[in-house]
């Protein structure tokens, strides 16, 4: 198999008060976590990232509904296979 095809990447979009856009895209190494560890790493990279950015204020955004619903519900114990990311 062709290893590429088992590659993740992950990217955001870093805006500030004056609406200056930066992009930063980084590629994970294979194997890609299963998509909703992608989507919850991917957060947490987000967030260690803009605190070194010296972000102060930070709102995120996310396409993937089933990660917003594991915050809501806020119950790591329905979500074992996350404990790992929760800590």
């Amino acid at each position: 198999t062709d290893k590429r095809l088992h590659r993740a990447g992950k990217g955001m979009v870093l805006t500030n008060e004056d609406g200056m856009m930066t992009y930063v895209i980084e590629s994970s190494p294979p194997p890609p976590p299963p998509p909703l560890h992608a989507e919850f790493q991917t957060l947490l990279w987000a967030m260690k990232s803009s605190i070194q950015f010296d972000h102060c204020t930070m709102n995120f955004k996310t396409d993937c509904l089933q990660l917003v619903k594991l915050f809501e519900e806020d119950e790591k114990d329905n979500w074992p296979s996350m404990l790992a990311e929760f800590d």
